[in-house]
């Protein structure tokens, strides 16, 4: 009860200060910040994502085999992974799956093993784990994917776990005594803009006990966001300004390394 106590004082003080903080049946979640600020020097950050599991009557529940799953999903966009061909000495794509509503940036925290946590079926249909949001956003897949599309799955997982853009964690959600916990949600540097969406899931043998969601923004700091916004929005004038400074730093180069 006092660990409760010092997380209510928490939780409390940290959303008269700005943090988000949710509350759904069964769950209390925070986030650590609500934006994230990225400018030319970034080299990747993180944000903490914390809270507590209660019972119906907001009292901490007790002790027993409980399981958490903290899923960050960035903007979504249609992903293309196609296989490539050596024909000739050239490098050629041939067949290829979409990938619709994938998310670009997803990371997934659990307290052990997702497989560990609920049947292939379960993980499915609840969009639980990378194979699983894999699987259900190739376009034209049926309930089975086909062996054809199971490699095309796992080329995608490939790609962006090198990409260091998903993620999976299985022990990347810490239990703080009977039901605290806490989990640390790493950014890469290469991370994408827009809003990232953060579930919460408590479970219990395959099962969801409560579930809640909440939210951050990766933005770009204020001069990063004046240039894109000129780049889009006055193309022509952008353009005939890199091609100026472009030129300008190639004859002052000329000029430095000039050999007499």
């Amino acid at each position: 009860m006092r660990r409760l106590g010092l997380l209510r004082l928490a939780l409390g003080l940290a959303f008269v200060a700005g943090v988000s903080a949710a509350r759904a049946d069964g769950l209390i979640v925070s986030l650590s910040s609500r934006e994230v600020v990225i400018a030319s020097n970034y080299q990747g950050g993180s944000i903490t994502v914390f809270g507590a599991a209660l019972d119906k009557d907001g009292e901490v529940r007790p002790p027993g085999p409980y399981d958490l799953v903290v899923t960050v999903r960035g903007p979504l966009e249609t992903i293309d992974v196609r296989e490539k061909t050596r024909v000739l000495g050239m490098w050629i794509n041939r067949r290829g799956r979409d990938f619709v509503r994938a998310p670009t940036f997803l990371a997934v925290l659990t307290n052990r093993p997702v497989a560990e946590i609920a049947d292939p079926a379960t993980l499915k249909r609840e969009d639980l784990g990378l194979e699983a949001a894999a699987e259900r956003r190739i376009a034209g897949a049926g309930e089975r994917p086909t062996p054809e599309d199971a490699a095309f799955v796992a080329a995608l997982r490939r790609l962006q776990e090198g990409r260091r853009l998903w993620r999976e964690d299985a022990r990347g959600v810490d239990f703080i005594g009977a039901s605290l916990f806490q989990g640390e949600i790493a950014l890469p540097p290469n991370v994408p803009f827009g809003t990232f969406d953060v579930e919460v899931r408590l479970m219990q043998q395959g099962e969801t006990l409560a579930r809640q969601t909440t939210s951050f923004q990766v933005v770009k700091s204020n001069f990063e966001a004046r240039v894109a916004g000129l780049a889009e929005d006055r193309r022509l004038a952008y353009g005939l300004v890199a091609v100026g400074l472009a030129l300008l730093l190639g004859w002052l180069a000329s000029v430095i390394f000039r050999r007499d």
